[in-house]
């Protein structure tokens, strides 16, 4: 695939997922405090207290504004290139996506503008009213006095493409309000993601075919995405995780979560390996 064309596709594909994230960001963030600034969302159906948010509404929409202003900077930066060959999809990326040539699928950059948000179960109530709809399912437990949230989705994102994320997500145990940040740097787990999809074969028996790898690295947030509408056939669709742990004693509150939700997971040092189909 020649360089432009990838660059096309890939502003395409920021264009879809910008129309995508952003009310999903700004739903999110004014759905977290009411007009006196106070934090009130949660999905527990346990009656929960309150929550003061530090900054207030005029915090959020200041935040959302400064987001907004990212992916302009971004889209200008790009078209404002004299030499098409000289646009690059920078670390940062046009709004936070980059493409990989190898296993020719997209995926996010280390640190997009998307980490600023965290995660509140509600994206995932919401998301299919701006074409994202998906599988998934969410590993829950403490550690290092934080209550943790690693999840898995797999599913279709817009109408133009489909894939996986694991997201890694944290908040401290006293915070109220299920609202988790997305990690800092320095709780980022090392990991890896195989993105299977059951496919017939040239001669008709159906087989898992792999469409693309995410690297084993450090991540809060390991992406991929590939072109193609896969609605309501998620079953079709696998993921294999490699998830490495800081110690044994979040190995073991990993493995615990895990199995709850009722995967059979393989443990090999500090390593979780596991499927989700």
């Amino acid at each position: 695939m020649k360089q432009s064309l990838v660059k096309k596709i890939a502003l395409l594909m920021c264009a879809v997922m910008l129309f995508c994230a952003l009310p999903l960001s700004v739903s999110a963030k004014a759905g977290n405090v009411n007009n006196n600034g106070v934090a009130y969302l949660s999905t527990d159906s346990e009656a929960q207290e309150p929550e003061k948010s530090e900054g207030g509404v005029f915090s959020v929409i200041k935040e959302i504004l400064a987001t907004v202003k990212q992916v302009v900077s971004a889209l200008v930066a790009y078209f404002a290139a004299d030499d098409e060959d000289d646009r690059t999809l920078s670390e940062s990326g046009v709004i936070g996506y980059l493409y990989d040539p190898d296993e020719k699928c997209f995926y996010t950059a280390s640190d997009p503008w998307q980490r600023t948000v965290g995660y509140n179960q509600i994206f995932d109530v919401v998301s299919p009213t701006v074409f994202i709809d998906f599988d998934t399912v969410r590993f829950k437990f403490d550690y290092a006095e934080k209550n943790w949230v690693i999840q898995v989705w797999k599913g279709q994102y817009g109408l133009l493409f489909y894939g996986a994320e694991i997201g890694i997500y944290n908040k401290p145990a006293n915070r109220v309000v299920q609202h988790y940040d997305s990690v800092s740097d320095d709780e980022r787990l090392q990991m890896s993601m195989d993105f299977y999809e059951y496919k017939k074969g040239i001669i008709g028996r159906a087989k898992w075919k792999k469409q693309f790898s995410r690297p084993y690295d450090y991540y809060w947030w390991c992406t991929g995405f590939i072109p193609g509408n896969r609605m309501d056939e998620f079953e079709k669709l696998r993921v294999d995780a490699r998830i490495t742990a800081v110690d044994y004693d979040m190995l073991s509150a990993l493995v615990t979560a895990i199995e709850k939700e009722g995967i059979v997971c393989q443990v090999k040092g500090l390593d979780v390996r596991f499927t989700y189909h």
